[in-house]
């Protein structure tokens, strides 16, 4: 880490690193002839990035309002675990589930607290369209939109 805040001045765009999870919560799905069901612990999602456009910080300013940060959430896979396929006729068994979804880029804006060197988002979820549950590598199910959370993150010079 540099000094202990952010001095005045001019700060170029840049890229950081950002924690993003899958929260804890329950996922199911009835069909026709089956349905699934997953418990799933919270879940890190990887590879995630906050690109900051440029700033200036004022001598004496406390905070700074980013406009247009963009969260980029790669495409990926995560693994959820074990849950249970139910199917008619046939004895329920416990199967491996993962999610998949397509990379995801979303404009929000962001509050930097000079002295920390963090930055919160206005909104600390981001929601995710188009996954799939996937069931064991057997099957892929459309889920409803999937929320994940979005902690804060550091910028360093």
């Amino acid at each position: 880490m540099g000094c202990s805040s952010l001095p005045p001045g001019s700060y170029p765009a840049g890229d950081y690193p950002v924690d993003v999870v899958l929260p804890a919560q329950s996922i199911g799905f009835d069909g026709a002839t089956c349905s699934v069901s997953v418990d799933v612990a919270e879940t890190p999602v990887s590879g995630a990035t906050a690109t900051v456009p440029e700033f200036e910080i004022a001598e004496g300013q406390t905070s700074l309002t980013l406009d247009n940060v963009a969260l980029h959430i790669p495409e990926g896979t995560v693994a959820l675990g074990t849950g249970t396929l139910a199917c008619e006729g046939v004895e329920p068994e416990v199967v491996n589930f993962s999610i998949t979804f397509a990379a995801t880029i979303t404009a929000m804006t962001g509050t930097l607290d000079v002295a920390a060197k963090e930055v919160s988002l206005d909104e600390s979820t981001v929601v995710l369209t188009g996954a799939m549950l996937d069931v064991d590598g057997v099957a892929a199910l459309p889920l409803p939109p999937v929320k994940l959370s979005v902690a804060t993150f550091v910028i360093d010079f």
